[in-house]
């Protein structure tokens, strides 16, 4: 695919959910990630349409879309949709598969050194969460 072609089409679809017209987005969305993009690049378009999804209340949809999200970008040493995915299942509190995620990305030998602190301290918070204490997970 061009890339100006997907810059445009990738515009359509946040234009139409910024429109409040999330299910118009998702065909276009969808044949994005069907096309010839890079994996990096559909694994984001997996996230947005995962987010569509979220705003849908369609959490099981979300869901499965940050699964294909993350599988991209793992063929690539990326986990960027992957920490979006364990946040969005520590707001659904669904701890223990947060936790889940959190502890393979922490032995990959893809993450950073600059990200490590952040997911360590992620892990310890889900493992209190677990335990019925609640604080604020970030993916920033």
């Amino acid at each position: 695919m061009d890339y100006h072609e997907y810059v445009s089409q990738a515009q359509q679809a946040a234009n139409l959910v910024d429109a409040g017209r999330n299910e118009e987005a998702i065909p276009i969305l969808e044949a994005l990630v069907a096309s010839d993009l890079p994996p990096v690049d559909k694994a984001i378009m997996c996230m947005n349409l995962a987010i569509v999804h979220t705003h849908l209340r369609q959490p099981e949809q979300a869901l499965i879309w940050y699964a294909y999200g993350s599988e991209y970008e793992r063929t690539h040493g990326a986990y960027y949709v992957t920490e979006h995915w364990a946040v969005y299942l520590t707001r659904l509190d669904r701890h223990l598969e947060a936790l889940a995620l959190y502890e393979q990305l922490l032995d990959s030998p893809d993450v950073q050194a600059r990200d490590l602190e952040r997911i360590e301290n992620n892990i310890q918070r889900l493992q209190q969460l677990a335990g019925g204490k609640s604080q604020a997970i970030s993916n920033k």
